[in-house]
């Protein structure tokens, strides 16, 4: 455990048994008893830390002693998924990053949420988002105030996407339209520092109509796409041809527009039409999680007080199921003190996870 080779100590093991898990003398010289009974019916001369503290935690289970096993067995990240993201990942810094967020939503599900949202989240019913980043909210949108100076204009929005990222997992930015005029008549210079601004936050160029621009987009393979004030159906196929979503809304453009959301959640009732049992059970468990997303959030007063959404899958928009599960979540959000809006978009990994229900 410290870097060297030991000979086998059954005194330093209950040591260290007690010392690591919290467990009494007796209990700690029980597991080691049932380590070496195993380690004595094997072939094996050396073992690795790693291995030995899998052997203990049998033990304990043996032992009965399944909650200190439970409650104090390391978090462990699937060596396999570590290499083929070495394999396939060119960026340190994104490699740390993902194995962290692994290690982190099997802290969640280990010991932050009852076990009613555990089965949920783990079938495919509940989706949770910020499940391996505690500490941070989900969504903070954002309008950039316009200048005549592109430039302070862009700086703006580095300094405002750089602080965001502390608190929030995505961020999305609205450009004033003076931006998408320079690059209309030709400014790219721009071109550079918009796409590295998209390496930060989603970036949102608005504009008051259709734009020539979409006819050779500078910004392909980036996260840069187009706000309008109202939907437009012509502009919408041409994102999508493009695989860029639209933002839209007279909003957008008000001086210090901000949208918060502090939690984002998803059910899926797909199969569940007159349910109203397993739909009931479904709104708790939504409920719950968002309480614990909440409490977890409660050191950063700003985010805490934002929004909470959820969407619903898997049942006709206009059925009187689809109708009864909003109504039931909405309720027991209230008998919570909570107030919950129904979203209708939410990010590609909600979508990916309810998926895990038709496996």
């Amino acid at each position: 455990l410290d870097g060297r080779r030991r000979a086998w100590d059954r005194a330093w093991l209950e040591a260290l048994l007690a010392d690591r898990l919290g467990l009494g003398a007796k209990a700690a010289a029980d597991a080691v008893i049932q380590v070496e009974h195993v380690l004595a019916d094997s072939n094996l001369t050396e073992l690795s830390a790693p291995l030995l503290l899998s052997l203990v935690d049998g033990a304990l289970v043996k032992c009965g002693m399944h909650r200190a096993a439970e409650e104090r067995s390391p978090l462990r990240i699937d060596r396999a998924e570590l290499r083929a993201l070495l394999a396939s990942e060119r960026d340190g810094a994104a490699v740390a990053v993902r194995c962290g967020r692994l290690a982190l939503a099997q802290w969640s599900l280990a010991e932050c949420y009852p076990t009613q949202v555990v089965r949920l989240y783990c079938r495919g019913r509940l989706w949770i988002d910020g499940l391996d980043e505690p500490s941070r909210g989900s969504h903070l949108g954002a309008a950039i105030d316009g200048s005549s100076n592109p430039w302070q204009v862009v700086s703006q929005a580095f300094a405002f996407a750089a602080e965001a990222a502390s608190s929030w997992r995505r961020v999305s930015i609205v450009l004033p339209p003076s931006i998408l005029g320079h690059l209309e008549r030709g400014a790219h210079s721009l071109i550079k520092p918009i796409t590295a601004l998209s390496s930060l936050a989603f970036v949102h160029l608005y504009c008051d109509g259709r734009t020539p621009l979409l006819d050779n987009w500078p910004f392909i393979g980036s996260r840069v796409s187009i706000a309008t004030y109202a939907d437009d159906f012509l502009l919408l196929r041409r994102l999508q041809e493009l695989g860029l979503p639209m933002l839209a809304g007279p909003h957008l453009m008000q001086g210090g527009w901000r949208n918060r959301t502090a939690v984002e959640l998803a059910l899926n009732a797909q199969g569940l039409e007159e349910e109203y049992s397993q739909m009931d059970g479904m709104a708790m468990g939504l409920v719950a999680a968002a309480k614990v997303r909440l409490a977890q959030l409660a050191r950063d007063r700003v985010v805490a007080t934002g929004d909470v959404r959820f969407a619903i899958y898997g049942l006709p928009a206009n059925s009187a199921s689809n109708e009864y599960l909003e109504r039931q979540v909405v309720q027991e959000g209230l008998r919570n003190d909570l107030s919950l809006t129904r979203a209708t978009n939410l990010p590609e990994e909600a979508c990916a996870h309810l998926g895990r229900l038709l496996e």
